[in-house]
């Protein structure tokens, strides 16, 4: 088993894993770059409790810029209907335009 079918395998998004942002990201985009079907349901335990568009702002604050690029990066792998990923996409460009 390669490393990355070990990664999806152990990987679920329900899984209470303590990964960083930009570990999150990266993991997701590299997975999804390789054919992976990675659930976006990864990005959810960075949301605040009311969900839709609102990430966690005062823990993913412009002082992540490498977790914030990431994220960017890995949210135009979306899929149609994936609203994180839309939602990811303009939160990061809000908090990157704001700390460069």
């Amino acid at each position: 088993m390669s490393y990355l079918d070990r990664s999806v395998y152990h990987h679920h998004p329900n899984n209470n894993i303590d990964e960083d942002l930009f570990t999150t990201a990266l993991r997701f985009r590299l997975l999804r770059l390789h054919g992976y079907n990675v659930p976006s349901d990864v990005f959810k335990r960075f949301q605040n409790e009311e969900g839709e568009g609102t990430f966690k702002e005062e823990e993913l604050g412009s002082d992540d810029a490498e977790g914030m690029m990431s994220l960017y990066d890995a949210a135009y792998l979306h899929m149609h209907g994936e609203t994180i990923l839309d939602e990811a996409v303009e939160f990061t460009k809000a908090q990157l335009t704001n700390c460069c």
